[in-house]
């Protein structure tokens, strides 16, 4: 699960930050300090749950509002949640039925009101299991959640696809498009490797360390980024 935070105020961002990653240790969480921040960030990624300051600052005292009215014009994301965060004393019901925002929560909020919604959210189907279809080298339709993907590998112009239970070869899919599809599960640690992070065991500055089919250890090599993000956290 991949979630915006949209927050002009650095440390209150990084106090949501935290709140979540101590409840969902595998979420993936992006910050983005202003408008065109989380513009940019929209644009290049796949989110399943949007947290929105209303007001993002000077020049965009509405910037939260704009966003999520663009947020709804993107077809995948129309029954996205969105939770508004504001301290703005607003008409929130035109707000909540012109961007169908899912919630929101009055600064200041407690830690438990914040995970009390997101609580509701992950126990209702409005975020997706998008699964990755395909077909592999000997034409055999193949469909798979981007979960149980340990590692993929481009090899020519084909592509690898290891999950625990078996290994799919197929060239309708490189290695952008995978990545994309799986919404932030899988990350890219070389040129030609993207790997589901909960399943390293282990790395180093060289290699990072995953076990596939029954404990079979495999070694793969890293960026100097990848080890970096390793290091420093999402």
């Amino acid at each position: 699960m991949k979630i915006l935070i949209a927050e002009d105020q650095p440390v209150q961002a990084d106090a949501i930050k935290k709140t979540l990653q101590s409840n969902y240790p595998d979420c993936i969480i992006k910050i983005a300090t202003s408008y065109k921040e989380a513009y940019s960030l929209i644009l290049i990624e796949h989110f399943h749950i949007f947290i929105m300051d209303i007001d993002l600052g000077p020049g965009y005292e509405d910037g939260g509002i704009r966003l999520s009215e663009y947020i709804r014009s993107i077809k995948h994301y129309r029954i996205t949640p969105i939770i508004f965060l504001t301290s703005v004393h607003t008409d929130l019901g035109k707000i909540i039925n012109t961007t169908h925002c899912y919630s929101f929560l009055n600064k200041p909020y407690s830690e438990e009101e914040l995970m009390d919604i997101l609580k509701t959210i992950s126990s209702t189907p409005l975020i997706p299991r998008q699964t990755i279809e395909f077909k592999d080298v000997n034409g055999i339709y193949i469909r798979l959640m981007p979960e149980d993907i340990i590692f993929v590998e481009v090899l020519g112009h084909k592509l690898t696809i290891n999950t625990s239970y078996n290994s799919y070869i197929t060239s309708k899919l490189n290695l952008s498009q995978i990545i994309d599809i799986s919404a932030g599960l899988l990350l890219k640690c070389y040129k030609s490797f993207a790997v589901n992070p909960k399943h390293i065991i282990s790395y180093s500055r060289d290699h990072i360390c995953v076990t596939i089919n029954n404990n079979n250890n495999v070694k793969i090599p890293i960026s100097r980024s990848f080890y970096s993000t390793l290091l420093g956290g999402n």
